[in-house]
């Protein structure tokens, strides 16, 4: 992830399952509302790959 703005100028992010948690919660420590989208389809790809 790379930064284009300050935190301060954001108001809402979203990105998906594979962001690096910490860098989550930092940005959300900011004042960032942070979501997480998971892709459509995505937990049934994740439930055969497991199985």
């Amino acid at each position: 992830m790379c930064q284009t703005v300050a935190a301060g100028r954001v108001h809402t992010l979203i990105t998906d399952s594979g962001a690096d948690p910490v860098v989550i919660a930092s940005i959300r420590e900011a004042g960032v509302d942070v979501r997480v989208a998971e892709p459509r389809g995505e937990r049934e790809h994740l439930a055969s790959a497991s199985a």
